[in-house]
């Protein structure tokens, strides 16, 4: 019952890392399709690597859509994303420039257009990118649109063709 989930120890990030691999199922059924190592975006200085099977991508695309559904998103206009991009193809001043939203919005909605930029370029770099792509929506972490926030209220700088806004505690968790 649920009393199970109760007993259940809460784990900090470090008992998550030091475990490692000692947390994973020694069985996935073969129902939840492939699994692949994933990890958070190390924006603490200390990555989390997990698994996940094609089965949760599912269902964290399931939330998304709903996500997107339920908020009434435009997914016509500008999509501005501010995430770890450890590739590094999303730098500044540019950004990465994506044909449309993701794979899972895209998958049943015909999208506007996206752009990416490095969640680890400073506060300053990252509103003058947002000054000159004017999104219609933003997608960022929680702390970095506080200090985003800040910094544009600071200056009285504003964002007219800015819609909504929403935020992530995990990039590559998702379908982003």
């Amino acid at each position: 019952g649920e009393d199970v989930w109760q007993r259940l120890p809460v784990l900090d990030r470090r008992a998550v890392q030091d475990a490692g691999p000692a947390l994973r199922s020694s069985f996935v059924p073969p129902t939840h399709g492939r699994s692949a190592e994933v990890t958070t975006t190390g924006s603490t200085g200390m990555p989390v690597r997990v698994l996940k099977s094609q089965l949760a991508d599912l269902f964290w695309g399931a939330c998304t859509l709903r996500d997107l559904r339920w908020h009434r998103r435009d997914v016509s206009g500008k999509l501005a994303l501010i995430l770890r991009d450890p590739g590094g193809r999303a730098g500044w001043p540019a950004g990465l420039a994506l044909p449309g939203w993701g794979r899972v919005p895209g998958s049943l909605f015909a999208s506007g257009p996206a752009v990416q930029l490095d969640v680890m370029t400073p506060v300053d770099r990252q509103a003058e990118w947002l000054l000159r792509m004017q999104p219609n929506q933003l997608l960022t972490f929680p702390t970095n649109l506080l200090h985003l926030a800040r910094h544009l209220l600071d200056r009285g700088q504003t964002l007219p063709s800015l819609r909504g806004i929403w935020n992530r505690s995990s990039s590559n968790f998702g379908n982003w």
